[in-house]
């Protein structure tokens, strides 16, 4: 039994194909403790769709299992307007209530300015080479390395050559 808003009782099912309790239609909308209506919104499937602007852009940014191909998202994020006018293009590869996944391309000498996320994350390098500078430290990344950043460090990133990377926070974002 769980108890909801005052003295109501209901009773959770477990699914166990999807590994999480089902909600009955009925109390959807009322107020649920907040872990619990995490957990159930969690289990709806996220999409982002396509534009004009990015028509390569849609996909699948959350549901019980999110595959990735990398490689495609390299090559697409390279044949976009951005990429070719700007000295950056970033585009989210998948997104849960606790954990954010983007993948940053980066053309040589570029920077991005200093900031600070409000978790931790990690920076992986996947392509070329990058330079994080928080305060008078500075670490060069090549491919295959990767950073542990914790939350509220304030920190910059720097592309020695053209550089792919992914940041995952982790937490509240």
């Amino acid at each position: 039994m769980v108890r909801v808003a005052g003295s109501s009782h209901f009773t959770l099912e477990l699914d166990a194909t999807l590994n999480r309790f089902v909600i009955p239609y009925w109390i959807k909308t009322a107020t649920l403790p907040h872990n619990l209506l995490a957990k159930q919104n969690m289990s709806q499937n996220k999409r982002i769709d396509a534009t004009n602007q990015n028509p390569e852009r849609e996909r699948l940014l959350y549901a019980p299992l999110v595959q990735m191909n990398i490689n495609k998202f390299i090559k697409q994020l390279k044949s976009e307007e951005a990429w070719k006018k700007d000295k950056h293009n970033t585009f989210t590869i998948y997104n849960s209530d606790s954990t954010t996944i983007v993948l940053r391309g980066m053309h040589k000498k570029s920077t991005r300015k200093s900031g600070k996320v409000n978790s931790d994350a990690t920076i992986q390098v996947l392509k070329g080479k990058i330079k994080i500078h928080a305060g008078a430290t500075t670490i060069q990344l090549k491919r295959g390395q990767m950073l542990g950043i914790s939350a509220y460090t304030e920190h910059s990133v720097e592309a020695v050559r053209d550089s792919f990377y992914l940041l995952t926070v982790i937490g509240t974002v």
